[in-house]
């Protein structure tokens, strides 16, 4: 993998499929715009030329909402489960890769990982891992049984096995570090 995607995903690099699509998308228009400009320069100021030039324009913040949307609706889609005991058993019992994040919304830490977490589990090699947010304030029985007495908790489970912790981590490579030995 690409560390370089985790730790800096604005810089160049283009991590997943929504990335590639708003590429593509902006990377045509801009072709488009500077081909009609450049192909004729003498007409560039005809009123042909700028109502091309305006679609163009326009057919671009078009697709720019829509990726924006896309993007959007991938990341509510994102969200982990809540957990449950019954989910939580259910599967370990199927031999599932499990992450179970302890979560509270109040805190900075917790706010500070979840980004990087959705984006780690939309990863291709990541994809199979479940992840579960057990909520901070209303499921001290969940931190009972996890022996957990911090939010921004993370821990992963292959199964029924505790594969390792971490509390407080916002690091992305160790939290990738963490979730690898999930799978």
């Amino acid at each position: 993998m690409d560390s370089s995607c985790a730790t800096q995903p604005l810089v160049g690099v283009i991590c997943n499929p929504l990335q590639k699509l708003l590429f593509f998308i902006v990377n045509s228009f801009t072709k488009l715009f500077f081909y009609k400009t450049c192909k004729e320069p003498s007409s560039f100021a005809t009123n042909e030329h700028i109502q091309s030039s305006e679609f163009i324009m326009k057919a671009l913040l078009k697709s720019l909402l829509l990726v924006s949307s896309l993007i959007v609706a991938g990341t509510a889609f994102a969200e982990p489960t809540a957990f449950t005991q019954l989910g939580f058993n259910q599967l370990q019992k199927e031999g599932k890769s499990i992450l179970v994040e302890v979560h509270a919304p109040w805190c900075p830490t917790c706010r500070a990982q979840a980004p990087i977490v959705d984006m780690l589990l939309k990863q291709k090699e990541y994809q199979s891992i479940k992840a579960l947010r057990v909520d901070f304030d209303n499921q001290k029985d969940a931190l009972k049984k996890f022996n957990v007495s911090k939010q921004s908790t993370l821990i992963v489970y292959k199964g029924s096995k505790e594969m390792g912790r971490s509390t407080g981590d916002t690091s992305a490579a160790s939290i990738e570090k963490l979730i690898q030995k999930a799978i």
